[in-house]
């Protein structure tokens, strides 16, 4: 027989409360590895228009990875590919020294 009273006549005491499954991942990123068409847009700060058209034109050209397929599989860009045309596109003055 249980002495103690839970809170709720219909239910018996249970001093541990239930254990919860983490529902996050294990690991977590700095950043993620691949960036979306639109997150990769955002990132340098056109529209996901112009980055489809750079691809498709061929008229700017920064590596994607092209995933589940050569014609329809889903284009995903990597942040170092972005971050090394956001340096080429830099227009910095002569003797302009960051460091």
């Amino acid at each position: 027989m249980n002495l103690y009273y839970s809170g709720n006549p219909f239910l018996p005491y249970n001093p541990k409360p239930a254990r919860q499954e983490a529902t996050t991942p294990k690991r977590r990123y700095k950043k993620p590895l691949l960036l979306t068409i639109a997150e990769a847009a955002d990132y340098i700060g056109v529209t996901e228009g112009t980055l489809r058209v750079w691809r498709s034109s061929q008229t700017t050209v920064i590596p994607s990875v092209r995933i589940g397929g050569e014609k329809r599989g889903l284009v995903r860009y990597r942040v170092q590919d972005l971050d090394k045309y956001l340096e080429k596109q830099r227009n910095a003055p002569e003797g302009w020294d960051d460091e």
